[in-house]
């Protein structure tokens, strides 16, 4: 092992191609040490002990370094073992305050995961298993204070009001030292946020990649299950030849189509909506709230501002059209794909037909 230690927050998360096959892992290490100096440089002049806590109850950051990040080197040694009442008190409340026999002591409790994400392990053993799951509500740390007997006579607490001063000086203190945590975590969440971005997006597009969107069928599907009152429309969108812009224009003018039709999709979709892209030139879009009339009907909007789109390719302009099947869920389909499947087959006729237009999923019933 490595020394001094270099203790990392790992982030992981597998890339897959276009047809949604998993070709490897992203792995992305923040260097701990960043956050906690930032911690330490924080807490000068609040307190001479000040320390983070994990819950567990071992240390992070302390006084002592060869306390910290026991629980990655096996080590017995714990704040929780060492000061047990103390860390009764710490583990069951928010924040609080305890004059014990060895001082007075000060904590708040700080979450560093973000909202709705969870963490692989939130153990103490340092390969827990990867099944596990702690929520954003349950990862939590503790920023804790000690200050001694002697160091509070020095202060001159011997009266009741002079000590009840210090108290809440101290908690003030550590609001502030937690919103400084908080901050130094934010460089976490930007990280994590980057490895979101990269696992659920289309890197040309900005739309959902293949894998992601699949995902979210999946969970419209399973909505509409218990919901079907609410309606799902399906468009399965495919420019026509593109292959030719490809071969006659080049690979960089395929991909300026594609990120102009990724920019048409994207500003005309509404929150409840999601388009992917699903293939080279392939993409499919879901309509919560919307029957396939109207989904026709946003269809035939999106391929008449293609039409109409000049996409220019040095002095040359570039007119692309596009292919769309419309379908949407029913209550007997029987697994989440199968309006793709039936706007799919709409897809084909309309391509059968001249292409540059909308063809209905034949199953659907007309209204």
């Amino acid at each position: 092992m490595q020394i001094p230690y270099k203790p990392m927050l790992r982030f992981a998360t597998p890339v897959a191609d276009a047809s949604g096959n998993r070709r490897g892992i992203l792995i992305l290490n923040y260097l701990g040490k960043i956050m906690l100096d930032e911690f330490a440089a924080a807490s000068i002049g609040l307190s001479d002990d000040i320390m983070l806590l994990n819950a567990e109850g071992y240390w992070l950051k302390g006084k002592n370094p060869d306390d910290e990040w026991g629980f990655m080197l096996n080590r017995p040694i714990t704040f929780a073992g060492r000061y047990p009442d103390v860390w009764l008190r710490i583990r069951r409340s928010e924040q609080g305050q305890w004059q014990a026999p060895s001082g007075l002591w000060t904590w708040r409790s700080v979450y560093p995961l973000q909202s709705g994400t969870v963490s692989s392990t939130g153990t103490a053993a340092a390969a827990g298993p990867s099944e596990a799951r702690v929520t954003s509500q349950g990862y939590v740390w503790k920023v804790v204070s000690h200050v001694s007997n002697d160091q509070l006579a020095a202060l001159g607490a011997r009266t009741t009001s002079r000590y009840a001063w210090i108290g809440a000086t101290l908690l003030a203190l550590l609001a502030v030292l937690s919103w400084l945590l908080a901050i130094a975590l934010d460089e976490q969440s930007r990280a994590r946020r980057l490895l979101e971005r990269l696992a659920t997006t289309d890197g040309l597009t900005g739309l959902a990649n293949r894998r992601f969107f699949i995902d979210q069928v999946k969970q419209y599907w399973g909505s509409y299950q218990r919901r079907p009152d609410v309606p799902v429309g399906v468009l399965m969108m495919d420019l026509d030849h593109f292959k030719s812009v490809n071969d006659t224009h080049g690979h960089a003018a395929g991909d300026m189509v594609l990120q102009q039709f990724g920019r048409i999709l994207r500003k005309s979709l509404r929150q409840t909506d999601i388009a992917g892209r699903i293939g080279g030139e392939e993409f499919c879009v879901l309509l919560r709230g919307s029957e396939v009339e109207g989904a026709r009907i946003y269809a035939e909007r999106v391929r008449r501002e293609l039409e109409a789109e000049q996409i220019m390719i040095g002095e040359a302009r570039l007119a692309v059209t596009v292919s769309i099947g419309a379908s949407a869920f029913m209550p007997d389909d029987s697994i989440p794909t199968a309006a793709m499947q039936r706007a799919d087959a709409a897809l084909y006729r309309a391509k059968a037909a001249g292409r540059n237009r909308v063809e209905l999923a034949e199953s659907i019933p007309q209204t």
